[in-house]
């Protein structure tokens, strides 16, 4: 077996296939035929939709886990390759989810295969699962894949682009509701009602300006954006009554969720949701982190990054579930991977990696 070849074959399939979030399934079986394919001990589809699939029986769990659905393509004629084209072009994988992350997701899949045949796992038991609706419920996936199967792994690698570190934590993250309460009147006597909307501006306002004061220059630094805005009307001919702002502020090392509440309570009308995280990083002398770390320099990588990574609500719901974590992957650019440029995997380094390990 062509193990290189069909690698890349897998993601380029996993890349053409639409897997927005809710809308796994396809995705689901894909991923589910591989594994069989590749002789994994068991290999199925849980209640949540998640695909789970185990090799070994020994005493050590280790979990390596990848999100399955990508956000969706509004605008495709705006991309350099098509979405949905899993092109190979210039060296790199072009398409949605081929940064994040179905290129990590084909690579965990064959990386346990891999191990098995090469007798890396006595004593061990590894899970490797495509996780569903990661996009809008971050984390409730893994709660609910841990509680299904009774399972509490020993160790859990979040699978998600690391820019070719080890990452030891993750940012904070508060999610945050803010209502403008207005009074509704016809559309043509605006001057008998209270706009809402008009009353959010000026918060919207805040939002950038806060923004703005978070930025710092080359240093870890916490955001806040905007990223969901409503209103409540009677009609398309009346005055609003009710506008309400999703923020995702996103916390640095040495924020708290308390300074985060108390920078906005006066606000109008603000909730600070119940799935927010503080900052959170682990020891770098932890066993788990000192072998990854080795056989990553022994291949002539970077040292572990004390700094935190991407996929915070994965990272909290293993940790609150006391297993240890920590994320890698060999993959740049993890910001830019909802936007145009959530469109290339660098091909070669698929390649090498399959062929190598």
């Amino acid at each position: 077996m062509d193990l290189k070849k069909n690698l890349l074959a897998f993601v380029q399939r996993a890349v053409q296939t639409k897997s927005f979030s809710d809308e796994e399934g396809e995705l689901a079986h894909l991923v589910l035929e591989e594994m069989q394919r590749l002789d994994y001990d068991e290999a199925f589809i849980d209640g949540t939709g998640n695909v789970v699939g185990k090799i070994g029986d020994g005493p050590r769990i280790v979990h390596f886990d990848s999100h399955m659905d990508t956000v969706r393509v509004n605008d495709p004629e705006h991309w350099r390759v098509p979405p949905f084209s899993g092109e190979i072009a210039d060296g790199y994988l072009w398409g949605r989810g081929s940064v994040d992350m179905k290129s990590a997701l084909g690579a965990s899949v064959y990386a346990a295969a891999i191990a098995k045949r090469s007798g890396y796992l006595a004593g061990k038991t590894v899970y490797v699962t495509g996780s569903v609706c990661e996009e809008y419920c971050d984390g409730e996936n893994l709660k609910h894949l841990y509680r299904d199967l009774s399972l509490k792994p020993d160790f859990c690698v979040i699978c998600e682009p690391s820019d070719n570190v080890i990452t030891l934590g993750h940012k904070g993250k508060a999610q945050i509701r803010i209502r403008t309460k207005g009074v509704s009147a016809h559309g043509s006597a605006p001057e008998k009602g209270v706009n809402a909307v008009y009353e959010m501006a000026e918060i919207i306002s805040r939002v950038d300006a806060l923004n703005r004061s978070l930025y710092r220059e080359n240093e870890p630094h916490g955001t806040v954006v905007l990223s969901d805005i409503s209103c409540v009307s009677a009609s398309l001919n009346a005055v609003p009554s009710e506008c309400a702002i999703y923020l995702d502020r996103r916390l640095a090392l040495g924020e708290t969720l308390g300074l985060v509440e108390r920078g906005i309570d006066r606000w109008e009308e603000c909730n600070v949701g119940g799935r927010d995280a503080a900052p959170h990083v682990v020891g770098r002398k932890r066993a788990d982190v000192r072998a990854h770390a080795r056989s990553l320099e022994d291949r002539g990588g970077p040292p572990a990054d004390a700094g935190p990574g991407p996929g915070i609500q994965e990272r909290l719901s293993v940790r609150t579930g006391g297993v240890r974590f920590l994320g890698f992957r060999d993959q740049r650019d993890h910001t830019d991977s909802h936007g145009h440029s959530d469109h290339r995997f660098w091909a070669r380094g698929v390649q090498a990696g399959a062929h190598d390990r």
